[in-house]
């Protein structure tokens, strides 16, 4: 889950590494799905957008978290917090900014 504001660019270190884990899982066959979180519901749609360009991860979709639904279901309360959940929908791993090697290592972990 990951704020895109311009000013915070530098700081979303889980979407940055996270589209780097998204193409390499795929490079590697692993079949995992990946989704970015902006928790801010004021966010411009344009916004998130360039972000996602930024980050190089045009390739992941994102979505707003209006009404902090997702933030509240998983306990999320910092930015660059990622999350990866099972096909059982439960969470086996939280990490705070991990790498693309720490990410891709847990979608292994949780049998991706």
């Amino acid at each position: 889950m990951v704020q895109a504001t311009r000013r915070r660019w530098d700081r979303c270190g889980a979407t940055r590494h996270g589209g780097r884990a998204a193409a390499a899982a795929e490079e590697a066959g692993i079949d995992a799905q990946f989704l970015a979180v902006d928790m801010d519901p004021r966010e411009p749609t344009e916004t998130i957008q360039r972000f996602m360009e930024y980050v190089d991860a045009v390739h992941v979709p994102a979505a707003i978290d209006e009404g902090a639904a997702l933030s509240q279901r998983f306990g999320v309360a910092a930015l660059s917090t990622l999350i990866i959940v099972d096909s059982d929908g439960q969470v086996t791993f939280r990490a705070t900014d991990p790498d693309a090697d720490t990410i891709v290592s847990a979608l292994h972990k949780a049998g991706a």
